[in-house]
Order: structure tokens, then sequence, then C-alpha cells
């Protein structure tokens, strides 16, 4: 049986970057397909490495906000670039990946990718904020509505990779 990691990332102290935690505790209230899996792992990327390397996936879903200049609320799929830092001099290598604690997601990728760890089968579930830059709780009401229905979203991509179906051009 495939299994697939459904990541919901963010911080939930800066509004509409709390989206993916939030998706986490949607999907986590309720029955899970057999082989998909669902943590949150806010704003602790290394922690999301840690996850991959400690567990074989065959596919990775995560769910965070991403500023793509769409209209607030709209759901995205998307099939990230991840860096290959095995290309990057040694001190920019280092520089990059110097502190995996408080990171951007990319750099998350960028290192389970190096470390071989990264799913082959890999997506991203944006939804476009309002507001990812206020220091307060809570999601606006437009990324609060489209929750859901990211909610759904990554489920379906979850699915088709479990399935071994995910087109990530179709």
């Amino acid at each position: 049986m495939r299994r697939v990691l459904v990541a919901g990332v963010g911080n939930v102290l800066r509004a509409d970057d709390g989206v993916g935690p939030r998706v986490a505790d949607l999907l986590r209230s309720r029955p899970m397909p057999d082989g998909v899996v669902v943590e949150e792992f806010g704003t602790g990327g290394i922690h999301l490495v840690q996850a991959l390397m400690e567990t074989r996936y065959d596919g990775l879903v995560v769910v965070d906000c991403v500023d793509r200049d769409r209209a607030p609320g709209v759901v995205m799929v998307i099939r990230p670039e991840v860096l290959d830092v095995g290309g990057l001099r040694p001190i920019a290598r280092f520089d990059f990946l110097a502190d995996m604690h408080y990171t951007k997601p990319e750099r998350a990728f960028a290192l389970a990718k190096a470390l071989g760890v990264l799913p082959a089968d890999f997506a991203l579930v944006g939804v476009q904020p309002v507001d990812a830059d206020s220091l307060r709780e809570g999601l606006t009401p437009t990324v609060a509505a489209a929750a859901e229905l990211a909610a759904e979203t990554a489920l379906e991509v979850a699915c088709s990779m479990v399935e071994g179906a995910w087109n990530p051009t179709g």
C-alpha cells in the first residue's frame, strides 16, 4: 500500500499563514482513507524533513498559504520547483541551509531533496491569503471559508497519489 503524507504548515500567529495547520485540523477530525497520513508541522521545516526521514512516504501534499497574486481565498495545486542544493557552492549551500528551525517550506523541500527523502509525487496545495503578515491569531473570513475547499483538494490529491494516479500536469 502506498503512503502519502498531508502536511499542514504555517504560522498560526500570522493570520492567514495559519491556513495549513487549520486544514490539517479539519482533515484530522475525520476518518482518512488507507494510506493517507495527516500531520501539522507549524513553522518547523526541520520537523517535516525528519518525518520524511523516519517514515518512507510515496507522496507528499503540503498545505500552506501561497501568495501568487490571485484573488483572496483561491485554492491552487502547485508542483513546486525544488532547488538542488548540490549545485550550490559550499558557502552558498551552508547559507541556504543554515537554520532549518525557522524556515520557509522551500528550504525544507530542498533539504529533503538533498537527503533523498522528498517523494517523487509531491504537491503544494496553496491558498491565496488576504493577510499573512499581521501578528494575530485566526484566519481572515475569506481564507477561513477557503480552508474546507483546501482540505478537500489536499485529500483528492493525496488519494490520487495513494492510487498511483496523480498527474501533476493534468
